[in-house]
């Protein structure tokens, strides 16, 4: 089943033939460049040249027999029948997704397009060892990893585009999403190793300089609310997401900030000990009205053992104590 435009009607409709490759890859690229409206961004988003996309779009166009695409002042404009078509297309390709995701389902091997949202720091601290383990386990799972903040990552998983998110979860959960907490992450405030900082009030570090998260990140706004208890206003605000970076601006001096207690080290100290700043839980976001394939069940199932485990190991610490 094709695409094909009607000029009489100025409408596009479906002819019963066979689609080849080349027909979805150019209803990709044009999906690309009029998201982009760039076939660099395009090219880039599809691992192609550019002379590959123009290529592509140039053959749905000769197969339409109508123009996607308007060129003014090197800026590109999608023309009236390339507007109608977008829909159609995206619409084709969540078929196409959805066709082979509920074909993975008839059978019992797990296998095919996984695609997964992770924030940078669970990338980082939480993720290698788990998505290693996953893939020793079902080699002939194709992972499509998502490196976002965790409010991206999860508005991808509500809008369909990934099937999992692992991130930072929020402290409010959206009814059309299940949320499975897996880790937990302890803040406390993190500075320098020097005299300036060890000797400052907690009134006087919030004068000197602070790296925080991003003031739409969840992390920021469980940050915030701490210090607004404690009527602590910040003087001067650097805003990072990459916690890794906060470290290394500790380190030098530079200022201080929030961390979790596994980046503490030789070079940063913790605190104002008695000031607990906040608890993160971090964990899996999938969406409750998607059906999983059978990569994105094996997935959950091996990070909420990794949790059940970690559970017992823990019991196993508290009654040795």
């Amino acid at each position: 089943m094709i695409l094909d435009y009607d000029c009489a009607k100025d409408r596009f409709h479906y002819k019963t033939e066979q689609t080849s490759d080349m027909e979805t890859n150019s209803i990709k690229a044009f999906i690309a460049v009029a998201e982009t409206m760039s076939v660099t961004k395009a090219a880039k988003k599809l691992f192609l040249t550019q002379p590959a996309v123009s290529r592509r779009i140039g053959h749905l166009e000769d197969q339409l027999g109508v123009r996607l695409f308007d060129r003014v002042n090197k800026k590109m404009f999608l023309t009236l029948a390339g507007a109608k078509l977008l829909p159609r297309c995206q619409q084709i390709m969540a078929d196409i997704e959805i066709a082979a995701r509920e074909a993975s389902y008839m059978g019992d091997k797990v296998m095919g397009h996984l695609a997964i949202g992770m924030s940078h720091h669970v990338s980082l601290y939480r993720a290698p060892e788990n998505l290693k383990r996953y893939q020793d386990l079902y080699p002939d799972v194709e992972l499509d990893l998502n490196f976002l903040t965790s409010e991206d990552a999860i508005s991808l998983v509500e809008r369909g585009k990934l099937e999992l998110a692992m991130v930072t979860l929020p402290p409010k959960p959206k009814p059309n999403l299940k949320y499975h907490a897996i880790w937990r992450d302890e803040l406390y405030i993190a500075i320098p190793k020097d005299q300036e900082y060890k000797n400052a009030s907690l009134e006087e570090l919030a004068q000197k300089p602070v790296m925080l998260p991003h003031s739409t990140s969840t992390t920021r706004k469980n940050i915030d609310k701490v210090f607004a208890e404690l009527d602590i206003n910040f003087a001067h605000i650097t805003e990072t997401s990459n916690l890794e970076v906060s470290g290394k601006m500790i380190e030098t001096g530079l200022g201080w900030s929030v961390l979790p207690a596994h980046m503490i080290n030789d070079h940063i100290m913790r605190a104002f000990p008695d000031v607990f700043v906040s608890v993160r839980q971090q964990g899996v976001v999938r969406h409750s009205q998607r059906q999983l394939s059978l990569a994105s069940e094996a997935m959950l199932e091996l990070l909420v053992d990794q949790l059940s485990s970690t559970r017992k190991a823990s019991r196993r610490r508290n009654a040795r104590k």
